[in-house]
Order: C-alpha cells, then sequence, then structure tokens
C-alpha cells in the first residue's frame, strides 16, 4: 500500500482537515466516488471538484466523507477561483488514504477512475493501492432496465428508482449520496431474491404464488396504509389467508396435473 503525502509547502497551506476517523479506517471500505470536470480544462481532463463517501462493505454504514472544490490547474486568466477552493494536491492526498486498499464504486467507475489516476499524475503523485475489481453502479442496476423498472441506466433514473428526492445544482458529494442510496435498495432486493432462489422447487411454487396474489391485491387495492380509516390487523390478515387459500388450490390443481401426466 502507498502512503500518499501532499508536499511539504502545500501541506503548510493547506493543512488536512482533522476528522475522528482518520485513523480508525482500516477495514476495506466501499468508497463511493465521483469528481466533475473543470470546463477550463476539459483537453486536460482536470477537476474542479470530488467526493468520496466510505461505507462498511456489510453493512453500508458511512464511515466518513469528504467533498473539496478544487484551484484550476489551466493558465486561464479571464475567471476568478471558486471560493474555499484548494490545491489538487491536497485534495487527492485526502482522497487517497480514504480509498487506499478499498474497493471503488461509482457510475461509470472506470472513467471516473481513470481522471483520478490522471490528476495524481499531473499532481505528482501516486495514486493509491485499491482493490482489483470495481462496482459500477449502471452495471449492477442493469436488470432494473431489463424489467422496465427504470427508463434508463443514468444516475438520475436510478436515484428517482431507490426514492431520492430530485436535487437541483447537484454537487459531486450530492452524486456520491444518491450512488450509496441506489446500493442501499439493490442490496436490500439482493436479500430478498436470496431468500426466495434459496427455496426448494416446491417451496419456490408456494412463494411464487403467493407474490403473484399480492401483486394481483395491490394493483386492484393499493398498498396497504394504516391512516387509511380501514381495520388493517384484520383485512390484512384475511387478505393473507386468502392468498393461502389461492396457494392451496393452485397446487392441488398442479399434483392432478402431475398425476394425469404420470398415468
Amino acid at each position: 500500500m502507498l502512503a500518499i503525502e501532499a508536499p511539504a509547502h502545500l501541506a503548510a497551506a493547506c493543512p488536512p482537515r482533522s476528522l475522528p476517523g482518520k485513523q480508525q479506517l482500516t477495514e476495506r471500505v466501499l468508497a463511493f466516488i465521483e469528481v466533475k470536470l473543470d470546463e477550463h480544462d476539459l483537453l486536460q481532463l482536470g477537476i474542479c471538484e470530488l467526493a468520496v463517501i466510505c461505507c462498511n462493505p456489510t453493512t453500508l454504514k458511512v464511515l466518513d466523507e469528504y467533498s473539496a472544490r478544487i484551484e484550476s490547474q489551466c493558465d486561464a486568466t479571464d475567471f476568478e477561483p471558486c471560493d474555499g477552493s484548494i490545491p489538487l494536491a491536497h485534495a487527492l492526498s485526502e482522497l487517497s488514504w480514504r480509498v487506499r486498499g478499498g474497493m471503488i464504486v461509482g457510475h461509470q467507475i472506470n472513467a471516473t477512475w481513470a481522471v483520478l489516476e490522471r490528476a495524481f499524475r499531473r499532481a505528482g503523485l501516486d495514486a493509491p493501492h485499491i482493490q482489483e475489481h470495481r462496482v459500477d453502479v449502471a452495471s449492477i442496476a442493469w436488470p432494473l432496465l431489463a424489467q422496465g423498472e427504470v427508463e434508463s441506466l443514468s444516475l438520475t433514473s436510478l436515484a428517482a428508482w431507490s426514492g431520492c428526492p430530485p436535487q437541483p445544482g447537484l454537487t459531486c458529494l450530492t452524486q456520491a449520496r444518491q450512488m450509496l442510496e441506489v446500493a442501499r435498495v439493490m442490496n436490500k432486493r439482493a436479500e430478498a431474491g436470496r431468500r426466495v432462489m434459496g427455496l426448494v422447487a416446491d417451496e419456490r411454487q408456494i412463494a411464487d404464488s403467493l407474490l403473484g396474489r399480492l401483486e394481483q391485491g395491490r394493483s386492484v387495492y393499493g398498498p396497504w396504509r394504516v391512516e387509511d380509516g380501514r381495520d388493517y390487523p384484520s383485512e390484512a390478515y384475511e387478505e393473507v389467508l386468502d392468498a393461502l387459500h389461492y396457494v392451496a388450490a393452485k397446487l392441488v390443481q398442479l399434483n392432478r396435473r402431475e398425476s394425469e401426466v404420470r398415468s
């Protein structure tokens, strides 16, 4: 693992922000990363903003987050630097220790990391060692597109699917938070899918029939709400009994068909 430090004169000018978690991020984190290109420095793929959110890889609990606006690296003099912007080397050193040894995550993450590697070279720093495999949010969400649950694999579409409210004037940190929320919802879906796919054949038939019945009821009556005036506990119980009776009838039909085929 490579230790990245900002040059001494930059460290003196911009001392690192004191963070309680800096000495605690020793586990292999999931690091959600986003960058924004500098419109004045597009030919060199210059960065004007970056953000990273470090999470526990199992629980997706946020361990630390960091964002920074970065001073432009181009020679143009017809624009003013952003307030609060810091040198590129300092921002990259703050990013480096957070992602070192971890697995990086992003929307089109290969392109994002290529831009960051170029930025490290430009700043005269070594890029941190990260895990070989990377997680691309757009790629893992492909089943949603295939099933018609989203119109596209854009971050805007995926964020809306995951329940994130629209955010005008997105920052890199906001986009990283959207990616994290998409990952959390996908993780819950994977857990539910694991339980269903782990069932044996007969159990799968029961589960599929029951889920189909519940979906049919929701499409006709809408989701259950406690505050809508209905007697929620008893009506929900009756709905479950109805679904179980439906499943039992379906199983009888299946057994009869199998018996007819064998005979």
